[in-house]
């Protein structure tokens, strides 16, 4: 009975070696240096990268209150991405401001409001000085329009900016393994999602 059972667990063990890793899909992060931060979100939570032991991963992008397109799209492909993996209202989601300049306490939180956000995202807001090292670290150089348009005899005064919305996964350590960049697609998503919660 036992010879049987080491047999069954042997062959078990065999067949779950030969099935494949999925391939990962976004862009595997093999030399970056994932500077950790501290910063203190919206609802007055600390978030610190290196202390997220309690979930297998995490997510982090780009984005300002006032954007109107790109934003709003990146915002729902993770969330279309979290509802695939049954994670929508427990996975972390630290969304990481490019305009300190208008992005304020009030603005933030209409947009959590229309967005229909949970409490599992977190809005990351403050002075160019707290953010830029954030920014820099993850490629990021957000560009203001409204000073470029004050150049063209301000052609339009509506506050815009300028920035790329990359989707970072994070593992367990706070080290981002996978970014995905835009078109965010919600199943390619999911799938290095579930690759990196597995390391």
């Amino acid at each position: 009975m036992k010879f049987s059972l080491l047999i069954l667990i042997f062959i078990s063990l065999t067949i779950s070696s030969c099935i494949p890793e999925p391939e990962i899909q976004g862009n595997v992060l093999k030399n970056h240096n994932s500077i950790p931060f501290n910063v203190t979100a919206h609802n007055g939570q600390n978030i610190n990268s290196l202390n997220m032991m309690n979930h297998d991963f995490f997510l982090m992008t780009f984005v300002f209150t006032e954007c109107t397109d790109v934003c709003p799209i990146v915002v729902s492909q993770i969330k279309q991405a979290l509802v695939l993996n049954s994670s929508e209202t427990t996975t972390p989601v630290i969304l990481i401001s490019v305009d300190p300049q208008n992005d304020n306490n009030e603005s933030v939180n209409e947009f959590i409001t229309k967005w229909e956000l949970s409490s599992n995202w977190s809005y990351i807001y403050g002075s160019h000085n707290s953010l830029e090292t954030i920014w820099e670290n993850y490629f990021i150089n957000p560009i203001s329009l409204t000073t470029l348009e004050d150049l063209s005899n301000k052609l339009a005064s509506k506050n815009k900016i300028i920035h790329t919305s990359p989707v970072y996964i994070f593992n367990k350590n706070g080290k981002a393994q996978v970014v995905h960049n835009s078109p965010i697609i919600p199943e390619k998503l999911l799938n290095d999602i579930k690759a990196v919660s597995r390391q």
